[in-house]
């Protein structure tokens, strides 16, 4: 999540112990676990009843499909250099991104994202990063990535550079540097090493989505929104103690119907609701 480093709403402590204790049961083990509940609700929206559950319909790509929005980015990037029309940064997202990434790369790419949101502060405080966003952020199921491109100014900054590194590894992520002649060039040492990653996991058009892939979907989603409210909540981008913090879905970034995913919205809701009150 890319959090602001400024709380608006700070949880008082007992709320706080709730929403950490909340944060563990979302987040325990290696797969999706929703509430019998929240399950039910899901599979009678998706699955036929009585049916059994059939992983022979199961296309494991889907789990990436989101809709493909053919309008630009509206992502800020900084940079000054530019390839045609586009600066270097906004090349290398809309152009050699997508290329190596496919269809969804959004899914996995998020540009400009607060420092201060992927590192754990220190006694308190955390001025590593100071008030520069590291350019992109990759995640993929088995590697968190952050990409920083290198300008000719580069090296005025190296020891700032290297102690953000040092802090970004020691929380889990790589750092990978690409200076922009390479990306101006099309081609160099770090980002062929940036490329060979990506096509791994590279994810063309998928034409047809199954009702069993649908509720899959829907398991992955209900999870990670309950999670995103509860990490908002820790951060005080939202307060569970009034009615000033809204919530917006965006209905066109997922491969529901409008009557589905806001089923699915108010259901999560629901569950977490029911979820907190009980801790």
């Amino acid at each position: 999540m890319d959090i602001p480093a400024i709380n608006t709403f700070e949880p008082e402590e007992n709320i706080k112990r709730v929403l950490l204790v909340a944060m563990k049961i979302l987040t325990r083990g290696m797969v999706s676990i929703l509430s019998p509940s929240l399950e039910k609700e899901l599979r009678q929206l998706f699955l036929e009843p009585n049916k059994d559950f059939d992983y022979e319909d199961v296309d494991p790509k889907s789990y990436y499909a989101i809709n493909k929005t053919e309008h630009k980015t509206n992502a800020w990037f900084d940079g000054k250099t530019k390839i045609g029309e586009l600066t270097v940064e906004h090349h290398f997202y809309e152009k050699v991104l997508s290329k190596y990434l496919g269809d969804y790369y959004k899914r996995f790419v998020l540009p400009q994202v607060e420092f201060s949101s992927l590192v754990e502060p220190i006694d308190g405080q955390n001025n590593v990063g100071g008030y520069q966003r590291p350019d992109f952020l990759i995640t993929t199921p088995t590697k968190s990535i952050v990409v920083e491109l290198d300008g000719t100014d580069h090296d005025a900054h190296q020891s700032r550079d290297d102690e953000r590194g040092r802090a970004l590894q020691q929380s889990g992520f790589s750092t990978i540097r690409i200076g922009n002649q390479e990306i101006i060039d099309n081609q160099g040492d770090k980002l062929k090493e940036l490329t060979d990653i990506l096509q791994e996991i590279s994810v063309k058009d998928i034409k047809k989505i199954s009702e069993t892939d649908k509720y899959l979907l829907a398991v992955k989603l209900a999870n990670q929104i309950q999670i995103t409210i509860v990490k908002s909540l820790l951060a005080g981008m939202i307060s569970i103690a009034d009615n000033k913090s809204d919530i917006y879905f965006d209905m066109d970034s997922v491969c529901f119907e409008q009557k589905e995913i806001e089923t699915i919205a108010k259901s999560v809701i629901k569950d977490l609701n029911e979820l907190l009150k009980n801790l």
